[in-house]
């Protein structure tokens, strides 16, 4: 909780961010340095080592409990943030940096520093999140427990100015894929519906997360549908709740309640998913940025085998 941050800053770079197809520096909107991947590694006793591996399996199960139910589930450190006095990162959504890469972790190090809020936003809710480590009481006085977050990788988020002190925080990628069916398992009693209702009603008293997809909700969509069917409507098509990669647009790399709700209606329906290439244009002002959004036909390479070429995705 008391890194020496003078060794860190003899080897940090600026933090740069992309706009559009351009990776720039502009300290205006961002302003950090950060130590990657292959710059830092965790040198730790044997005597420690597994408890670093325990807190992060125990963050994998917590994911998969949570956002990613029935996908496996593995967290991988991509790089070390630091923002200084006056250190911030205004609105924006990080790159994806695989297929299966639909989330990120964020956990603060060290506990000397003043502002720095995190601020997450994702279809007009806003929360802000103190990443103050939380106070809890031990056996041999009072500890701390660090504040992990999670999010998709398509909600947008900011960290407010720091205005004392530096925050040191560590990111990770979250990669999740639909796990393989085992034929040498007894396929289970529950619905992917259920299973995330039940871990939900289990994890609520400790994590702080967005409601997942109550069964009321996925029966009225259904019973919606159905209604649309019988008065002569043949297809019904409706946006997913998150963004993706082109090519991670697939059953198998689903997230939340995408996920939850593809899995309940394909039992009574046929359900097909339709590419649409979204383009955003912010219109200058910082302030107010409007987005604007394009739907093109998207060719399907022809080594896909999951869906016929030529589908289209809403």
């Amino acid at each position: 909780m008391k890194p020496d941050l003078a060794v860190l800053q003899k080897h940090v770079t600026p933090s740069p961010f992309g706009r559009g197809a351009e990776t720039v520096m502009d300290p205006t909107y961002r302003n950090g340095t950060e130590l990657k991947v292959d710059e830092i590694a965790f040198r730790l006793p044997e005597d420690k080592k597994s408890l670093y591996e325990t807190f992060v399996n125990s963050i994998e199960g917590e994911l998969y409990t949570s956002m990613f139910v029935g996908k496996s589930v593995s967290l991988k450190f991509y790089k070390l943030a630091i923002y200084g006095e006056g250190g911030h990162f205004d609105w924006h959504r990080d790159s994806t940096h695989s297929d299966a890469h639909h989330g990120m972790v964020l956990v603060v190090l060290n506990t000397e520093w003043e502002g720095g809020e995190l601020m997450l936003r994702h279809q007009g809710i806003k929360t802000i999140v103190n990443m103050h480590p939380t106070k809890y009481a031990r056996k041999s006085g009072e500890g701390l427990r660090p504040v992990v977050v999670a999010f998709y990788t398509d909600t947008e988020h900011k960290v407010m100015p720091v205005t004392k002190g530096t925050q040191l925080v560590l990111q990770y990628d979250v990669e999740a894929i639909k796990q393989p069916p085992r034929e040498w398992v007894t396929p289970p009693s529950y619905t992917p519906l259920k299973e995330a209702f039940h871990c939900h009603q289990h994890i609520a008293s400790h994590i702080n997360t967005y409601p997942n997809l109550h069964q009321t909700l996925v029966q009225a969509v259904a019973d919606e549908i159905r209604e649309l069917h019988q008065a002569g409507t043949t297809v019904v098509t409706f946006p997913l709740t998150h963004l993706y990669r082109k090519t991670s647009v697939k059953r198998k790399y689903l997230k939340g309640t995408d996920s939850t709700l593809f899995d309940t209606l394909e039992k009574h329906f046929n359900v097909v998913l339709h590419p649409v290439l979204i383009r955003a244009i912010e219109d200058g002002n910082d302030y107010d940025c409007l987005e604007q959004f394009y739907a093109h036909k998207y060719q399907l390479s022809e080594d896909n085998e999951e869906e016929p070429s030529g589908a289209q995705r809403k």
